[in-house]
């Protein structure tokens, strides 16, 4: 039986539904993709569908059951397509036995953690595994994460561009709050206890993640635990952000120089508008001088938590479906 395009898991949770809506829209405009849904309810998926089915058909949509706790059901789950959407939270607790499931299916991986412990030890547990099998596994698709990746590796690309060498990167996330969608769900707030409570163990995980030592600039920019800026033209009040755009930012330009030769940026600060400090003209070591070259680069879009999330986590799975081929891996 041919695999659908797509599949949802965790369809009927808080940020599932949300993609499932998003994706319904999509295949109206885009027939040609297959997608299904999945959880540990086919009756729980039926309501799902049938809230939305009130604006949109979804008869050709599949349901299947699966249970995280139940590796027989989670492994005929991944068979089932050539792209996951793990929506399944914590990861910490519930991530990992998918991700072997989708190995072992040949079955490309995609989740909305903001877990930076389960996001580098899945990669430093499965990464020769996933690069064996030709099978993409790719944390951390939310809407903070990828601003924030692909924001710097513009800014990396533009000094590249001009010979110039980056110094540090801070960016600042501004939230105006509207009149929906601005709680916390219960499972973003358990994942960040759990990303809280064994924060201890993110450096010696790094130290086997990241064997080869990077340039460090020790012209970076020293902050406290609350600072002041001015952003937008209003004077603000920060505090360093404490989800995963720092992990995610970091292992890209690991790779970037690792595996592609490029120079990545000396020094990632992150707490979506980028202040970049660094110097005009580039060096294969490290600078002596100040900073002389500065930038400022603004990221704006629509809502920044469930609808956002929804939207660039269906483009990233539609990349994976469409245009892997083209994906640096």
């Amino acid at each position: 039986m041919p695999r659908l395009d797509l599949l949802i898991f965790g369809a009927t949770g808080f940020t599932g539904k949300y993609i499932v809506e998003e994706l319904a829209r999509k295949s109206h405009q885009q027939q040609k993709i297959k997608w299904g849904v999945a959880g540990r309810s086919l009756l729980k998926l039926k309501e799902v569908l049938d809230e939305i089915t009130k604006t949109t058909d979804l008869s050709a949509v599949e349901t299947v059951a699966a249970d995280v706790n139940n590796t027989e059901s989670v492994t005929k789950m991944c068979q089932k397509t050539i792209v996951l959407i793990n929506c399944v939270g914590p990861y910490r607790l519930y991530g990992e036995p998918v991700v072997q499931a989708c190995l072992n299916a040949k079955t490309n991986y995609i989740d909305v953690s903001g877990e930076p412990q389960f996001l580098e030890t899945i990669q430093l547990k499965y990464n020769d595994k996933a690069e064996k099998e030709g099978v993409a596994i790719v944390g951390s698709c939310g809407f903070d994460s990828v601003i924030a990746d692909m924001g710097v590796e513009t800014i990396r690309r533009e000094y590249e561009a001009k010979n110039a060498d980056i110094g540090y990167i801070e960016s600042f996330l501004s939230v105006k709050a509207g009149l929906a969608n601005t709680a916390l769900n219960y499972a973003t707030w358990e994942s960040a206890v759990y990303g809280l409570t064994y924060a201890n163990e993110l450096k010696p995980l790094r130290k086997k993640l990241f064997p080869q030592q990077l340039l460090y600039t020790k012209y970076k920019r020293e902050r406290g635990p609350v600072f002041p800026t001015t952003f937008a033209n209003q004077k603000r009040w920060c505090v360093p952000f404490l989800g995963s755009d720092k992990s995610v930012v970091q292992r890209t330009q690991y790779f970037n120089s690792v595996k592609l030769n490029k120079k990545p940026c000396e020094q990632s600060s992150f707490q979506m508008r980028f202040v970049t400090r660094g110097w005009k003209q580039h060096l294969n070591e490290e600078h002596t001088t100040e900073p002389d070259l500065g930038s400022v680069h603004e990221f704006i879009g629509i809502d920044p938590a469930y609808i956002g999330t929804s939207k660039i986590v269906l483009a990233c799975a539609l990349t994976l479906r469409e245009e892997k081929d083209r994906l640096p891996l």
